[in-house]
């Protein structure tokens, strides 16, 4: 079965709040920058690794949501190359080794988006908890917390 036009409308919204998470990586990345010279100059050693985890982690995430994101844009064209969920499912399953649904149990559009906002908010956690991290080294930097 098609994607209907409501579904198309989605997939597009969809695309569009995902490309935001390249925003939250670019911002992840400069926290790890200033971690990165925070740490090296203090010598901690445990903090810095604690920060390329976080980093690498949002890393990963930016690029499953870029991913996403570049796929939404996709199902959201009528003249895209996957004009319904079962094509979608064999060309996933062909190059990611995405598993399919089990056979008579489809995957819908709402349960793709959900899938995809779950990765986004993932990857928006990480960056919080990655902007924490600077805040704290801040304050510490500061006020002497810590020493």
């Amino acid at each position: 079965m098609a994607w209907s036009d409501s579904e198309r409308a989605d997939s597009a919204m969809c695309a569009a709040l995902l490309h935001t998470g390249v925003i939250w990586w670019g911002a992840s990345s400069l926290i790890q920058l200033y971690l990165l010279v925070f740490f090296c100059t203090s010598g901690h050693w445990g903090g810095l690794l604690l920060s390329v985890l976080i980093w690498s982690g949002a890393t990963w995430m930016a690029v499953r949501v870029r991913l996403d994101a570049l796929l939404f844009d996709q199902l959201a064209r009528f003249d895209g190359p996957w004009r319904d969920a079962s094509s979608l499912d064999g060309a996933l399953e062909g190059v990611l080794a995405v598993k399919r649904p089990p056979a008579g149990a489809e995957r819908g559009m709402s349960a793709r988006i959900a899938g995809a906002r779950r990765l986004y908010r993932l990857l928006v956690a990480l960056c919080l908890v990655h902007g924490a991290c600077l805040l704290y080294e801040c304050l510490r930097q500061s006020f002497g917390w810590g020493r």
